[in-house]
């Protein structure tokens, strides 16, 4: 899975911490530190995507949500956290997904 985030960062609130679960189970955890676009690869194990299933609940849990009102940056009073602008799904080869699991 790729996905094409935002993070909401600033000075006074400098990094952002979100968890990726896949039908409950947490399989990585990302930090950000930078506001700007970016892709994240998740690789989903196949034990949690199990053909019996035909749902596979995605999760991006964010742990430290802030609003800009918080921050004195504005009125908007909504806990922001990532914002999501891409979310690509494909199949890897085996080999290709060790190799992704080795670098997360």
């Amino acid at each position: 899975m790729e996905v094409t985030t935002s993070a909401f960062v600033a000075p006074a609130h400098s990094t952002l911490t979100v968890e990726v679960h896949v039908n409950g189970e947490k399989i990585i955890e990302w930090k950000f530190a930078d506001w700007r676009q970016q892709k994240r690869v998740v690789t989903i194990p196949s034990d949690l995507l199990k053909k019996d299933k035909k749902l596979v609940l995605i999760e991006f849990n964010i742990l430290d949500p802030i609003s800009p009102k918080a921050l004195g940056m504005s009125q908007d009073s909504r806990e922001l956290g990532l914002g999501v602008s891409k979310l690509t799904f494909s199949q890897l080869s085996e080999s290709a997904a060790e190799r992704t699991r080795e670098t997360q």
